[in-house]
């Protein structure tokens, strides 16, 4: 019902170990039902056996709710991606 990819990437301006969320995506159907909260967990469990400190992702501006839910914070300021919208780059430590 869902798919997401993590590449192993620096966030920037932070000097961790870290991969970054590059997309995510739940079924349309199956929105709104927890499945993406249970796919992050998912993966912090896997991130944490590679000794990951921190996720980190581009996220758009409807999505950032969802994020801050998950325990996700905020770093910077208001980004936009031309033909696709305002984003925020958002954190996770592990």
């Amino acid at each position: 019902v869902g798919i997401g990819t993590f590449i192993k990437k620096q966030a920037p301006n932070i000097d961790e170990n870290a991969y970054q969320l590059r997309g995510m995506a739940i079924a349309e159907k199956y929105r709104k039902m927890g499945f993406g909260t249970l796919f992050l967990k998912f993966t912090y469990t896997l991130l944490k056996e590679k000794n990951t400190k921190l996720l980190w992702c581009n996220a758009r501006a409807s999505a950032v709710d969802f994020y801050v839910k998950n325990g996700f914070t905020k770093l910077g300021k208001a980004f936009n991606i031309p033909n696709i919208g305002t984003h925020y780059i958002m954190t996770k430590k592990l």
